[in-house]
């Protein structure tokens, strides 16, 4: 997935105008993978050590996904009849979020006290999540924990 321009994003997610965003979860979400647009801006740093921060904005045709920074921002866009599965995995510090379509498999990280408004952001999606419940003594949670939460 990469980032797209203007003209992509409103094809995309319907965006006529700025008024138009439904619904939005904003910096709360730490991206971890999945969006190789974003993979090559980060250049293999974190969103933390560039200091940028993460938004969804739902639109009425599609989900917009920003990466922030700076006053600068980079875009990608999935078409909400694309989202295959949207599944959140329960960690004891954190949760992660993926989102799963039929070409992208797109990874975030929150912290728990963030879990009740990123549900009722997806349930504006009109996807019901899938509930996960992880192993917390694996090897990509201890990845997860110490590369992406401080």
């Amino acid at each position: 997935m990469e980032v797209l321009n203007n003209k992509e994003i409103n094809n995309t997610t319907g965006r006529h105008f700025l008024s138009d965003e439904d619904e939005n979860f904003n910096a709360k979400l730490i991206y971890v993978s999945g969006i190789s647009g974003f993979d090559k801006i980060l250049n293999d740093k974190t969103q933390n050590e560039i200091s940028a921060v993460i938004h969804l904005i739902k639109y009425k045709k599609g989900l917009m996904i920003r990466l922030a920074k700076n006053f600068k921002k980079y875009e990608t866009a999935i078409s909400l009849s694309d989202i295959k599965i949207i599944a959140l995995e329960n960690q004891s510090e954190f949760f992660l979020l993926h989102i799963n379509t039929s070409n992208d498999k797109i990874n975030f990280c929150c912290k728990n006290s963030h879990k009740d408004e990123m549900l009722k952001f997806i349930s504006s999606l009109a996807i019901k999540p899938i509930i996960i419940q992880a192993n917390r003594d694996s090897e990509y949670y201890n990845q997860i924990k110490k590369k992406y939460l401080r």
